[in-house]
Parts: C-alpha cells; structure tokens; sequence
C-alpha cells in the first residue's frame, strides 16, 4: 500500500467530515456543537494557521490530522497544536498515524514554531513514542 500524506484543501471537506464523525463516535463525543458542514470546513481550513493532512492510499482517506499554529509570546515563536487525529480502524498499526504526525512536525519546523504539542489523553503514550514529552496539562469548558 502506497501511503501519501496530503494537504487538505477545501475539495477535501466531505471525507474530512465523515472522519470527524468518526472520531467523534469513537470518542462518545456528543458534546459537539451539531454536526459539521462544508462551510465549517472550509472556515477551518481557511482560519490563518490551520491545516489539515490526510492519509490516503489510492485515493482513499485512510486518516487525518488537524493542526493549528498560533503565536506564542512566552517561547518567542509560534506554537503548533495538533487538534485531531484518527486513522480508521481497518488502517491502524500500519504507522499511518506516524506518518501523519511526522508530517505535522515537518509543517511546524517549516513554519519556525518553537514547539508543537497534542491534546490528548487516549493517545499520550502514541505521542510519547513520537518524542513528544509531557510539558503541561491542557483543561477545558466546553460551551
């Protein structure tokens, strides 16, 4: 299987969506504001520092990864986040989401972020694996 990592652009939004309803029953996440639609996508992806990968073999979305950089004045530098990431089940143990991370990383490098980190709690020990250390909780309000 030839695996290609791809930049998602606003031709992307209905498998983007169809992924994030599947993290979302993954997560028993029905905290979300509604579902999602093409104009919440392309509002995502067009939000100055967001982008969004994903994983497909032949055509196929296989996985993505969602990741905001926004300026951080404590490390004197952009900071990334990785928001989301899900690789289907039938895919996963294959280092889809590996790849996906590692593309992340490379995107942060090319924008000088002085960091990238991941909201995570299911996943920390994934990460762990990929050199992320843990450096500070993250808390959230849901609204």
């Amino acid at each position: 299987m030839k695996l290609d990592i791809v930049e998602a652009t606003f031709h992307d939004a209905e498998p983007i969506i169809a992924l994030v309803r599947q993290l979302r029953q993954e997560l028993d996440d029905d905290e979300g504001q509604g579902d999602l639609s093409i104009d919440d996508v392309e509002e995502y992806l067009s939000f100055p520092g967001n982008t969004a990968f994903i994983a497909e073999a032949g055509g196929k979305p296989l996985g993505f990864l969602t990741l905001s950089i926004r300026p951080n004045l404590f490390h004197g530098g952009p900071s990334a986040l990785i928001e989301e990431l899900l690789v289907l089940p039938a895919y996963r143990g294959k280092n889809i989401g590996g790849s996906l991370v590692r593309r992340a990383i490379e995107h942060a490098l090319d924008a000088d972020c002085a960091e990238i980190g991941a909201s995570t709690i299911e996943a920390a020990e994934f990460y762990r694996g990929l050199g992320l250390t843990d450096e500070s909780l993250l808390l959230e309000k849901h609204f």
